[in-house]
């Protein structure tokens, strides 16, 4: 298997942590449909690469390598829960009284600001919002690598998915104290990560999102979106790196390869969503409408699509945060 991500993503991993010598990290992921026919990805951006469209039934076949010798790997899989997020912006919407929906048709920022504060409150916060589905923690073999297949359930929601694997932790801490493997990447990150994630997530995204301001967005640019910003949150969430147990140093958050993908078939995408529509009501619909969030066309069917709502989050994020 030809290695897809190589080495750091100043983006996603920050500076080196010290300046002796360099651990690195290779991963690859490769997806096959149901038939066993490999699935070409459709963008690379910062260095990340994503699917549009990865059907139900397919296999995601992943490998990794801690730069030629024995260590341990976290490995990731999440997704973004568009279900409970759009049912709970529908509530929010409802709530607004007469004068509040007219601000919000205006693009009133104030307005926008609270919509999106209680979104985000209502549906648990991000936390809730990224959904973790499989995670692990394993030791690659003397030569450094390892492999594995996750199949795609045909229950599984469908929305944006989230591979990351993540090679990075604090050796010269653990060396020096009783650190155990499930200490490794826990709550004892969160505040220092609550600390970072505002400035990470401005790493991530550079204007567009400023409130009142919409605009036309597919499927696979809401992929890519979704996914720098997912996995950013993803790799701030591992905490601190230092070195390895070799004595390598690590960057700052540790290697983070990151890859995501819409799990849907062109014969449903419409389906899916007009899904997401039928979680708004009409008057709500009509709503966005007016404040010209985004819509397209799928098929000869006007849908109001995840990416209005994807801007709405991200600025709500923002704001939260920073």
């Amino acid at each position: 298997m030809g290695w897809m991500q190589t080495g750091t993503n100043p983006d996603f991993d920050g500076d080196w942590a010290g300046s002796g010598s360099k651990a690195n990290f290779k991963s690859s992921l490769k997806i096959k449909d149901p038939e066993g026919k490999p699935i070409l990805y459709d963008n690379v951006e910062d260095g990340q690469q994503s699917w549009d469209l990865v059907p139900p039934g397919s296999t995601l076949e992943w490998e990794v390598d801690t730069d030629g010798h024995s260590d341990r790997v976290a490995l990731k899989l999440a997704y973004f829960d568009m279900d409970l997020f759009v049912t709970k912006f529908n509530l929010v919407l409802d709530g607004l009284s007469a004068s509040q929906k007219k601000r919000f048709e205006e693009g009133d920022q104030v307005i926008v600001d609270e919509v999106t504060d209680k979104t985000m409150v209502q549906s648990g916060g991000i936390e809730r919002l990224m959904v973790d589905l499989w995670s692990d923690i394993r030791s690659t073999g003397d030569d450094g690598k390892l492999e594995g297949e996750i199949l795609i359930d045909p229950s599984w929601q469908k929305t944006v998915y989230f591979f990351n694997a993540h090679y990075g932790y604090e050796g010269d801490a653990e060396s020096a104290s009783n650190f155990s493997k499930a200490a490794w990447g826990t709550v004892e990150a969160v505040g220092w990560a609550a600390l970072a994630v505002g400035v990470a997530l401005a790493l991530v995204f550079s204007g567009g999102a400023a409130a009142g301001v919409f605009f036309a967005i597919s499927t696979g640019a809401m992929v890519i979106e979704l996914g720098k910003f997912g996995n950013k949150l993803i790799a701030i969430g591992y905490g601190p790196a230092t070195e390895n147990k070799y004595g390598d140093q690590f960057p700052m958050l540790g290697f983070n390869h990151g890859y995501s993908f819409f799990v849907d078939t062109p014969q449903e995408e419409a389906s899916t969503f007009k899904e997401w529509q039928d979680l708004l009501s009409d008057d709500n619909i009509a709503l966005i409408d007016k404040a010209n969030i985004a819509v397209t066309m799928i098929g000869t069917t006007k849908i109001v699509i995840g990416g209005g709502l994807l801007l709405l989050l991200i600025h709500g994020i923002k704001k939260r945060r920073g």
